[in-house]
């Protein structure tokens, strides 16, 4: 019964991993992304990037736009926020993007709202 129960947990773990086409970076943390024939509008969870009208927010944008726009990702739903927009992780290829804003110093940890145990 457990091994069946621990099939099934990762079975349904996969399932939430999708491919999906980045079709507008919004700033440097929402986007528009084009998920089978649907699209949605996802935050990035955890981190945080510069509104555009706030110093570096056109940057960052501008920078995401030009490693994303056009691209198929990886997108993990895990919940939707108060403004009704999904929050997620996104991975390019194998890199977590969350990791590369904050490296590349367009957006910071988001710690108020990290849950996560790292």
């Amino acid at each position: 019964m457990i091994a069946f129960l621990l099939v099934l947990m990762i079975s349904f773990d996969g399932l939430s991993q999708v491919s999906a086409r980045v079709i507008q970076v919004k700033d440097g943390d929402t986007y528009v992304l084009k998920v089978n024939e649907s699209l949605k509008i996802v935050r990035l969870l955890n981190v945080d990037a510069p509104e555009l009208n706030q110093s570096w927010g056109l940057q960052a944008q501008s920078k995401v736009r030009d490693l994303m726009l056009g691209k198929y990702v990886t997108y993990e739903y895990v919940k939707t926020d108060l403004y009704d927009r999904e929050l997620g992780r996104i991975k390019i290829g194998k890199r977590s993007l969350d990791s590369l804003l904050i490296r590349n110093g367009w957006a910071w940890h988001y710690i108020n709202y990290d849950r996560s145990k790292s």
